[in-house]
């Protein structure tokens, strides 16, 4: 049990979520302690200057709609730098360069598949009458294949798996502004002063008696409430055993709102390969699906980070480093020539499924399912408390999502503690 008593609350996972609850109940005067799996803290925001002889970003990369993201301000007041311009865009397509024509065409159908998500949201508001995403793309034969790899990397999840009316709800304000320190540096600093305790699993929660028992790696904890961040993907895949098992509506949530997959392979080189145009972003538009989006030289490093999502993302995993880089390697090439081939001096790559305390990227609500992220959130028996991103009904998939989820149950476990 908890030395000299029992915890107020005990909060699983020492990501974006868990540190802003156990920060915000901390400073209510809260006998709190976070609990996490890693010996790290962060979650799927993390950091590394060991790979790349710079900081990467390995998961969370991005302050989303900065101008209404609380994070903007407190990684400022930090000391962090925030970068606020977007790069220009570059698209290859057949043998070249896109010139103003064509990326005109494609702007125009992204435009157009986004209109017809949200008409398709507006129309279908029931659960019953809710479509897939990709239900209501239109196959163009030129763009469909660079559109759909896009979607997935944005979403995680394939397009057929995703729901119109969950999808319509994200508030995106189109400001994605990224810290050339790190983001998950950022997310690093709420755990200043918090009692952390890391390489600390739980195992399972026990909450048939008059206070809910805590089963860690490090022995047992008690405490009036516990709060659950552990990604979806953890607990369907029973990673956190409940004791009784969670109601089903509980569980039908839970399954609900499955995380996709999203990777990065990341490539340093010893000069600018690049030429003139950069840094921007560059996209292949006429190599099917299996394509990565790349930043070219972001923060003017010489570096070029590629993201893949859903089946692509998936894919990879199984492939190795050398495999993986390759294929990246070949996709540059290909855009800005192949003697950038003998210029790289670092390389990385992610594996976010293969993770045990992850096991993917962020959530997507199922088709028929977008109703699902209030169930997730709602509490469990008024001592079982949940949050993180997939709880977030207009931030999912974000940092500031799981934070803001961090702070809105910090709330409601205050209001259940002031009541006993």
């Amino acid at each position: 049990m908890a030395e000299n008593g029992t915890y107020d609350a005990v909060v699983v996972g020492a990501g974006a979520a868990g540190l802003s609850a156990g920060r915000a109940l901390a400073q209510a005067g809260r006998r709190v302690v976070v609990l996490e799996a890693k010996n790290r803290v962060g979650g799927r925001a993390y950091t590394s200057t060991r790979d790349l002889d710079l900081p990467f970003d390995h998961g969370a990369h991005w302050l989303h709609s900065g101008s209404v993201n609380p994070l903007v301000s407190m990684a400022e007041n930090a000391g962090f730098d925030i970068s606020r311009v977007n790069p220009p865009q570059r698209f290859w397509h057949d043998d070249g360069w896109a010139d103003t024509s064509i990326t005109t065409a494609w702007q125009d159908y992204v435009d157009a598949q986004w209109r017809a998500i949200d008409a398709a949201a507006a129309i279908s508001s029931e659960p019953s009458t809710d479509l897939a995403v990709r239900s209501v793309i239109d196959a163009d034969v030129r763009w469909l294949d660079p559109f759909l790899a896009w979607f997935a990397m944005l979403s995680s999840v394939e397009a057929a798996a995703v729901s119109v009316q969950d999808h319509a709800r994200y508030r995106d304000t189109r400001e994605n502004w990224p810290v050339p320190q790190g983001l998950g540096a950022v997310v690093a600093t709420l755990a200043d002063g918090l009692p952390v305790r890391l390489s600390c699993p739980v195992t399972r929660i026990d909450w048939r008696g008059p206070q809910p028992v805590v089963d860690t790696a490090q022995g047992q904890l008690s405490a009036r409430t516990v709060i659950v961040t552990a990604s979806t993907s953890v607990l369907a895949g029973g990673g956190i055993r409940f004791a009784p098992d969670l109601p089903h509506w509980k569980q039908e949530a839970i399954n609900a709102l499955p995380l996709g997959n999203a990777n990065k392979v990341a490539l340093r080189f010893d000069r600018n390969v690049f030429g003139d145009g950069v840094p921007c972003t560059a996209m292949p538009l006429s190599a099917g699906r299996e394509i990565f989006r790349y930043q070219i030289r972001p923060f003017g490093e010489d570096v070029a980070i590629g993201f893949a999502g859903g089946d692509f993302a998936a894919a990879i995993e199984a492939l190795t480093d050398d495999e993986v880089c390759a294929l990246a390697l070949e996709q540059l090439a290909t855009m800005f020539g192949s003697d950038i081939t003998g210029h790289v001096t670092h390389r990385v790559r992610t594996a976010w499924r293969a993770d045990p305390f992850v096991r993917g990227a962020y959530s997507a609500a199922r088709p028929g399912q977008a109703g699902a992220r209030s169930d997730l959130r709602r509490p469990v028996d008024g001592r079982i408390f949940f949050a993180g991103e997939a709880v977030s009904s207009d931030f999912y998939s974000t940092v500031h999502g799981a934070y803001l989820s961090g702070h809105d149950v910090a709330a409601d476990v205050e209001r259940q503690l002031a009541k006993a």
